[in-house]
């Protein structure tokens, strides 16, 4: 869905075929709004990046090293080890990273804890590594404008199963800006949380697929074996 019909949607959902009450960028700004919570809770928008580890050094600023980086994804965090990508586990709090990392300690890193814009590596690298260390992390969407007719979520090839989510969550907005009657504005809310259901439960099905998928295959690019391999399980 391209940025005039998301447009032309919300406005609908919201009675006002033609700009009265709400401008076009006003509509524009609750999409991206929207766009980016979406995008964020179901991990839509999503790739790895590598980035080098430096000897002795636990901290890496994410947001500087990583392009319009919103969060990190299922995928986690991987070490470079023996030219093969290995999983590192995350801590459970940042207060079990302090407590870890109170007891120096140098050699491959096995967890790593997030706080703010930093990542925290534990045990600290102990030696300087080109691509040390593979993040898989969900990016921000192309931000629409009222100049561009940019698609929401970057045209992404599934991205229709949360285009009426995305309009309903913008209208809402609108809504409440406006002072609707409670009575709409529950009833919207309704059919928001509807959507937002029936995203989940599409996301469901879909994980259910891949995790049968894996069962009959083992698939490496996850760890980094080899892109392009695929191994048929016995």
């Amino acid at each position: 869905m391209d940025t005039t019909t998301a447009i032309a949607e919300v406005r609908s959902l919201l009675d006002e075929p033609t700009a009265r009450k709400f401008t076009d960028a006003e509509i524009v700004r609750w999409l991206n709004i929207s766009q980016n919570f979406v995008n964020a809770k179901f991990e839509i928008l999503t790739t790895s990046t590598t980035i080098d580890l430096v000897e002795d050094q636990a901290t890496y600023d994410i947001t500087s090293l990583i392009t319009d980086f919103v969060k990190i994804s299922s995928g986690g965090l991987q070490f470079l080890n023996n030219s093969k990508y290995e999983p590192i586990y995350p801590f459970t709090s940042f207060k079990q990273y302090l407590i870890a990392s109170a007891t120096t300690s140098t050699s491959n890193p096995t967890n790593y804890a997030k706080y703010g814009k930093y990542i925290y590596l534990y045990p600290t690298p102990s030696s300087d590594l080109t691509d040390g260390l593979k993040v898989w992390y969900v990016y921000k969407p192309t931000q629409l404008d009222t100049s561009s007719n940019y698609d929401l979520l970057d045209g992404w090839g599934e991205a229709e199963v949360y285009t009426d989510l995305i309009c309903l969550m913008a209208s809402l907005r609108g809504k409440v800006k406006d002072h609707t009657k409670p009575e709409d504005i529950q009833n919207l809310i309704i059919m928001k949380n509807d959507a937002m259901a029936q995203v989940s439960e599409i996301r469901s099905k879909a994980d259910s697929w891949k995790s049968r998928a894996r069962q009959k295959y083992r698939r490496t690019p996850i760890w980094g074996i080899n892109a392009a391999e695929t191994i048929t399980e016995p």
